[in-house]
């Protein structure tokens, strides 16, 4: 994509890792916490992220918050290639990690588009590792396209549950900046930073 005008190797506070399906909402959230605007290819048309994307937030405090878009969870790698599953997005993150200096992450923002039939089934396991600390309670649940009901909806069914019981968090994305910082701010809060 190249939309996000960034140093990686810059000295942050924290980075937050933003996963989910395609169409979840993940790049127009970062363009909505950092600012940018989408830059599309010059064709009109919006490509999926196929490779992390760095983009920088400062929070109210100048705490500096490296956002990293992800490739999509059950997107094609390629054409003709099978699905991106969550060890796949690890691994890309691990990697992208150690490219630019950095061995872990604050936290993890999902994306789950509300008005789907039913919760992506996401293996958090794979994840462990990657945030110092216990990773359910590094998580936020962003649910998107949706209203309040579809939410409660979605923390009442048993794949978010079980992730809530652990410690993660939902939080309904209203595409808006400070809907944005809200989600950030969870993971900095719970985070102690």
């Amino acid at each position: 994509m190249g939309c996000f005008r960034t140093n990686p190797e810059e000295t942050v506070d924290g980075i937050i890792a933003l996963i989910g399906s395609p169409g979840s909402g993940r790049t127009s959230f970062m363009c909505n916490a950092t600012g940018e605007t989408y830059q599309d290819k010059g064709n009109g048309i919006k490509c999926q992220t196929t490779k992390v994307e760095a983009g920088l937030y400062t929070d109210d405090y100048g705490r500096k918050i490296l956002l990293l878009d992800t490739p999509g969870i059950r997107a094609p790698l390629g054409r003709g290639e099978r699905e991106m599953y969550e060890e796949d997005v690890r691994r890309v993150v691990e990697e992208w990690l150690k490219k630019h200096g950095h061995d872990r992450l604050t936290g993890i923002l999902f994306f789950q588009h509300l008005k789907a039939k039913r919760p992506e089934a996401l293996n958090i396991g794979c994840f462990h590792g990657l945030c110092p600390r216990d990773t359910y309670s590094s998580i936020v649940l962003v649910g998107t396209m949706g209203n309040d009901t579809d939410l409660r909806k979605f923390e009442n069914l048993e794949a978010w549950r079980n992730l809530m019981n652990r410690g993660a968090k939902p939080l309904r994305y209203q595409n808006t900046r400070q809907s944005a910082r809200e989600a950030i701010n969870m993971i900095i809060s719970a985070s102690g930073f």
